[in-house]
């Protein structure tokens, strides 16, 4: 099992099976209780809300960072990630390139997903 600590980002497990968190869990997560009460200890019930994903999710090789201690929404610097790549959801807002273009180096490629309209899969296209 990862250990969360928000200063760094984790890498996205990808799975078959849906975590089978209870309402005790949840609200015991919200409420900030620490070690393990119920089924799942305050960190493992981020992991699972947070860090996984369907299986079918694996071509994205995804890493997220979420920080408890500044629940501010909004994207924040992470000084122990350098991105290599940008891709962008199929459903992504049209304004969102411009936005990391700023944020990232000019080198960066910046791809968002299109769903293939001839068969049941996706491709990349450059913005």
């Amino acid at each position: 099992m990862q250990k969360f600590d928000d200063r760094f980002p984790l890498d996205v497990k990808y799975s078959s099976k849906r975590p089978k968190l209870t309402m005790i869990d949840l609200l015991k997560f919200a409420d900030g209780v620490k070690g393990k009460v119920g089924n799942y200890s305050q960190n493992e019930v981020l992991l699972a809300l947070a860090y996984q994903k369907p299986d079918e999710w694996k071509y994205e090789k995804e890493w997220r960072a979420h920080s408890l201690s500044d629940p501010r929404p909004g994207y924040k610097p992470l000084s122990a990630l350098e991105p290599v790549e940008v891709i962008l959801g199929a459903n992504s807002d049209d304004r969102i390139p411009d936005f990391i273009r700023r944020r990232v180096d000019e080198r960066i490629p910046i791809s968002k997903v299109n769903l293939s309209s001839q068969n049941y899969s996706i491709c990349l296209k450059p913005v």
